[in-house]
């Protein structure tokens, strides 16, 4: 099982993801504030068989913070940034690491629905 998970600047939305079965089995959603973090998605996490996961943050503070409580549930952490940016994806900018997780998923997303090679998203 994949533990999937988008933190927002207010709310944080975690699925668990059943690879044999190829679909979602539980989502949980809480307030992106430090201070209930820990013990709600501790206890989330408590007794579920999850080896990885994948995030799309654009908290950086709060990604530490429950990549910290994935290590302790042993639990192996990846963000898309950082794992799809040097693999799948062109970027024209010139500071890459100021472009946010849910701007990469947004990209991919919405390429694949198009069908198209290009994308372009204007701030």
């Amino acid at each position: 099982m994949i533990l999937i998970a988008d933190i927002g600047n207010t709310k944080t939305k975690l699925a668990i993801f059943d690879l044999k079965k190829n679909k979602i089995i539980n989502l949980f959603s809480i307030e992106t504030q430090a201070k209930f973090l820990e013990k709600k998605i501790g206890s989330f996490l408590k007794e579920k068989k999850i080896k990885y996961a994948l995030f799309s943050s654009v908290v950086p503070h709060i990604f530490k913070k429950i990549n910290t409580i994935c290590k302790k549930n042993k639990i192996k952490t990846y963000e898309v940034k950082n794992k799809i940016i040097q693999k799948n994806i062109k970027l024209n900018i010139s500071k890459k690491s100021q472009v946010g997780s849910d701007r990469i998923v947004n990209s991919i997303s919405a390429v694949k629905m198009q069908k198209k090679s290009h994308f372009l998203e204007f701030t």
